[in-house]
């Protein structure tokens, strides 16, 4: 009898550790984000409409993901028209074509109060793995990564070889 007295709550221990609740948050990007590109250091593009799943772990970051998709038609090109109308082409988006560009995380690790999210992101139907480092703090995600365009078949006179893509995320749950 006593043997059952250590055997019943040392089971009954075991199977509720095996479906414990994951800590991950979910975060929604705020309504109105924009994501902004730079070239040579000056702002360049703005997207609209960044629509992301955030799930965050500070705890366990490899339980981490992060999915992100963006309409690769809701686009403003400083400093004029021609740019614009450029950007939306054939040999750079092709909007027409490929209207979503994507990125969907493969891991997730933290370095402190830093993390590494190592993904897919897909242009004009061309993936190409790639590293965003980041921070969260505050209900803000800020990071940075840079795009080197002719991996996604994008050559045209008007842009660089590589844009920085900068991001700071505002979420909420």
């Amino acid at each position: 009898m006593n043997k059952l007295k250590i055997i019943i709550p040392a089971a009954a221990t075991l199977v509720l550790t095996a479906f414990s609740v994951y800590k991950g948050v979910n975060w929604k990007v705020k309504d109105d984000y924009t994501v902004q590109v730079y070239q040579s250091g000056t702002k360049f593009i703005t997207f609209r409409g960044l629509k992301a799943e955030i799930i965050l772990d500070k705890e366990n970051a490899e339980k981490s993901k992060i999915s992100a998709t963006i309409d690769s038609d809701v686009i403003t090109v400083e400093p004029n028209q021609a740019l614009e109308n450029a950007a939306e082409s054939q040999d750079v988006l092709d909007i027409k074509n490929f209207p979503v560009i994507s990125f969907e995380s493969s891991s997730i690790r933290s370095y402190g109060d830093r993390y590494e999210a190592i993904g897919k992101l897909t242009i004009k139907n061309v993936t190409k793995e790639i590293k965003i480092q980041f921070t969260f703090e505050n209900e803000i995600l800020k990071g940075d990564f840079n795009v080197n365009l002719p991996d996604f078949n994008i050559n045209h006179h008007a842009f660089t070889k590589q844009l920085q893509i900068v991001l700071t995320i505002p979420v909420t749950k």
